[in-house]
Parts: C-alpha cells; structure tokens; sequence
C-alpha cells in the first residue's frame, strides 16, 4: 500500500524544477500537491492541471492566499485563505498523510497545516528551493569561519542586514507599514485564525531571523551554497537533493544544436539609469558574438524574461532589440518548463539566477554561463557564491577572465555526495 505524501509549496512556479521528480515519486506515493495563487492565470494554471493528470497526481489545490493577479494580501483574500483551509480539511484527511514536504513554516496556511492538520507522526521535512538567501558578504563571512548564529542575528528574514539608522519614510507611509503589520500580526494571525481554527499562530523566535523557529525533521536543499548553509543549523539532519533529469543528449550531437537560450532575471535589479537596458542588451549580444566565433554552428539567441517581468520593460526590451536589428534574437514562450526545452539548446547565459543552476542539471550536454556585467551590479562582488560549486561558468566578461569560484573552500568541502529526493524518502520511510 502507497505511503501518502504531501507537497506544500508556496510559489507554484518552483513545482516545474519537480515535475521529473513528483512523476517518479508517484510511483511509490499517493501525492497530493497545495500551492497558492501566487501570480496564477487561467493558461498557467491549466499547465499545473495537465502535469497532474499526465503523472496522475491524487490532488492539487491552489491556495487564494492572494489577492486575483497581485502579489499582495488584504482583508478579503485574508478571509478567503482561512475559508479555503477550513473547507479542504473536510476534502481530504489531513491525518492520514505519512510525510509532508514543506518549503517553509513562515507563512500562516504551511504553519496550520503544519502545526494544527497533519498528525504529529508524521514526518516533516523541510525543502530549499533556492540558493543561500544571505547576503553574499556575509556567506562569505561563513565561508571563512563565521559562527552561523552570530552572522544570522544580523539579519532580518535571512536577507536584508538590520540597518542602524532607520529609514525615513513619509507619515504615511508609516502608516500604510503599520496598518499592513497589525493586519497580519492581529486580525489573521489571532483573530481570524481563533475563529476558523480556534487557535493563534503568532509569530515565534526567529521566524524573522531563519524564516522558521520550529526545526525540521530534515532539511533537503537543492543548492550547495544553501546546502553549506543549513547543514551548519542541521546538522547530519541536513542533505543535499541532486533533481532528476530526463534528458537524452547524445554528446556526438551536441554541434547540431545552434541556439543559446538567454535567462533574464528581473531587470528591476539594475540601478536605473538612461541607457541601462542598451547597456544590459549590448553585454548579453557581446558575449553571444564571442561564442559564436568559436562555435560556428551557433545562429539564434533565445530571450526568456522572468516570470514575473514587467509588462513595459518586455515591451521595452523587445523595441531596443528590434531597432538594433538583431535579427538573431527571437524571444522564448514564457510558460514553457525549463525541463521541457533545454536539451534544445547549446548554451544557455544569464544573470545570477538559480535557473542557471536548474538547466544544468536538466542537461546532461550543455554549458552555463553566469555573466559578471549582468551580475555584480545587484549581487556585489562575491556574485558568483550563490552558484558556487554547481558546475556553472562563472565568466567576468569585463576583464575577459574566469571566476575562482571554488577559491574559498577546500575540496574535501565541496565533495558532497547529493541523493534523489527518491533516495532520500525511501531511506526514512522503508
């Protein structure tokens, strides 16, 4: 009889790096998925629904944590969360299920699933989707020997270092800060969480240092940067997941394939000045042109912007390259997985992003390039820690060099053996 499996995931976008995965786990669980509404339209919401048909997922359920099409909450949608919980406990039996993977414990649904629905046996393991979130000056702080609680008391929500000096902000927006905090610190984490399952679910200790106080049974980390992280707090309770690809390349066949996919991250990230886009496109064509002087058979650029890019720097991007007449560049469908269309591909060049990371693991037969100039300008000059050890080309393309990225730690440090999520459920739940 199948073990059951529960998956919650708050953005839905991180369950197209797990498709291969949950598709192979299916065969030994029965899986049922919740995610939220984060960003969901109509078209990417049926790609969810034909995955769980195709790999004959038992349920999949989107949360309206937010508002319709925002990124944001308020009263209603706080309403509708509390609603949507209280109805599903009677779809399904909470109690029934074996393991229950969780990518955090900070928002309020994981923590009432959590602390209030599943049984108390059952096991609860923590998954990070992303590399190491510090900061890179201080991740290299650790590299160096830093004590992980000194350097986490530092930080606020494991990112932004706890300014001194507080900002100066306009009287009302002061109050627009405490009306949204109140919002969530009183109405739903007290009231509204007492009324529909009679219980509070207030922050805790360092919920706004670690984004979790309660530990993990086990922590999994796709990354080694926030594998090196977390195996510090961890401890032997801590592993590195290596994803499962699919991929069939024939390396013979590797100079028949004459595109590089270009991954934007959200070009928000550069400080804004007149020409920033030009200057941003002008690297990326730099860089291509280089590769195709030593690979012949490379003729396209495919553009791929960020899933949750601008609406008016697409339009901007795509006018820049169509007055610079690059006729090369043709422009990705947005909602394509990465999985699906890498093999497609010779190389692929970004921006600091952990998709580098993911297409190279989707490929068996593909070079990665994280660029510098695209970088450094929003990640600071330790950039390339992020991806450290990940097999990706960490390329200074403005002094015409290769990043050292492996500098800081020795080898016996960066030879970690990685299991398949599938090796790793077994080896608990047998």
């Amino acid at each position: 009889m199948k073990k059951k499996l529960l998956f919650c995931i708050q953005n839905p976008f991180a369950l197209d790096n797990l498709f291969e995965d949950i598709k192979f786990l299916q065969k030994s669980f029965d899986i049922t998925i919740l995610t939220t509404n984060y960003l969901i339209n109509e078209d990417n919401k049926e790609k969810y629904e034909n995955f769980r048909r195709k790999a004959k997922i038992e349920n999949l359920f989107f949360l309206p944590f937010y508002k319709k099409g925002k990124t944001s909450r308020n009263i209603k949608s706080m309403f509708c969360t509390h609603i949507f919980l209280k109805n599903l406990k009677k779809k399904i039996n909470f109690q029934n299920f074996d393991v229950c993977i969780s990518d955090g414990k900070f928002f309020i649904w994981q923590r009432i699933i959590l602390d209030q629905f599943i049984k108390k046996e059952a096991i609860q393991i923590g998954l990070v989707l992303d590399p190491v979130l510090l900061p890179l000056k201080e991740f290299k702080e650790l590299l160096d020997g830093g004590n992980v609680n000194d350097i986490t008391k530092k930080l606020h929500k494991l990112r932004e270092v706890k300014s001194l000096e507080k900002k100066k902000n306009s009287i009302l927006k002061r109050f627009q800060n405490v009306y949204i905090r109140q919002r969530d610190l009183l109405f739903d984490r007290k009231v509204l969480s007492t009324i529909f399952h009679k219980n509070e679910f207030s922050y805790k200790e360092s919920d706004f240092r670690l984004m979790e106080t309660d530990r993990f049974d086990y922590k999994l980390c796709f990354f080694y940067s926030s594998y090196y992280f977390w195996e510090k707090i961890y401890s032997k309770k801590c592993f590195l997941i290596k994803l499962k690809n699919d991929c069939s390349c024939d390396e013979r066949l590797i100079q028949k394939k004459g595109k590089a996919l270009f991954l934007s991250t959200m070009w928000s990230n550069y400080k804004k000045h007149e020409n920033f886009l030009e200057e941003k496109i002008d690297r990326i064509v730099i860089f291509f042109d280089s590769l195709k002087k030593k690979n012949k058979h490379l003729y396209q650029l495919d553009f791929r912007f960020h899933p949750m890019e601008n609406k008016e720097i697409i339009y901007q991007v795509k006018d820049l390259i169509l007055k610079k007449n690059l006729s090369f560049v043709k422009f990705e469908v947005q909602n394509t997985p990465l999985y699906n269309l890498v093999c497609n591909y010779s190389y692929v060049i970004g921006a600091l992003s952990g998709s580098l990371s993911y297409v190279k693991n989707f490929c068996n037969n593909i070079d990665v390039y994280c660029l510098k100039s695209l970088s450094e300008n929003y990640s600071g000059e330790y950039y390339y820690l992020k991806l450290i050890n990940e097999k990706i080309k960490h390329y200074d393309d403005i002094n015409d060099k290769f990043e050292d990225e492996n500098k800081f730690l020795s080898q016996n440090d960066l030879n970690v053996k990685a299991s398949s999520l599938s090796q790793f459920l077994s080896s608990i739940t047998n």
